[in-house]
């Protein structure tokens, strides 16, 4: 499985969204996109991980920390839930809300 994008700051420790992409196995087809809220970094990897499943399609995730998109999908999450984002301009709005 593809190592996730790693973000070397202290913020990894707090709750937060954090947006999800799935990685197939041809490494340029893109996968699902999901966002999800969770307690920690190592909370929204379990929760990445979780949504590859056991399938041999997808070669791992790429996973970046948001600030909270006001009324995007995903801001009503609890710690722990995840949900897909199949509209392009959520997603895109969510991609421009990564925190560096």
């Amino acid at each position: 499985m593809k190592p996730a994008t790693a973000q070397p700051s202290a913020i990894a420790d707090a709750a937060g969204y954090w947006t999800i992409q799935l990685v197939m196995h041809a490494g340029t087809k893109v996968g699902h996109q999901h966002v999800c809220h969770a307690a920690n970094l190592g909370g929204a990897k379990a929760i990445a991980s979780r949504l590859c499943g056991d399938t041999r399609s997808i070669a791992g995730f790429d996973l970046y920390r948001i600030g909270r998109v006001a009324g995007s999908p995903g801001a009503a999450l609890l710690v722990g839930e995840s949900q897909p984002v199949p509209d392009p301009k959520a997603w895109a709005d969510m991609t421009a809300a990564r925190i560096a």
